[in-house]
């Protein structure tokens, strides 16, 4: 009779993570100013970057979730991106948001 040994094994996986470092951050204020950004969409986007969710940005901001996607589609179109990961990387390069 053939007995089958299961053996448990542990792997531990290194990996480089490189962050930003937001100590240095500068707001870019004229670039808002020139894709005309309102304060609204800055606070949408500020709390995509930070992982919330459409519904959870309403309820946060006391607006419907109709309005979150139109303030998220407003900044898609200024951002010139179609999804929200797009969005948030490219407002970080352009110092929009840390």
């Amino acid at each position: 009779i053939e007995k089958e040994v299961l053996v448990e094994k542990e792997v531990l996986v290194e990996k480089k993570v490189y962050v930003n470092k937001n100590d240095d951050f500068v707001l870019n204020t004229a670039l808002i100013s020139q894709l005309e950004i309102s304060k609204r969409e800055m606070e949408v986007l500020g709390s995509v970057a930070q992982g919330y969710s459409n519904q959870e940005i309403a309820t946060a901001i006391f607006v419907s979730l109709s309005t979150v996607k139109t303030h998220l589609q407003n900044l898609f179109e200024k951002l010139d991106v179609k999804r929200r990961a797009q969005a948030v990387e490219k407002a970080r390069k352009l110092n929009l948001i840390p």
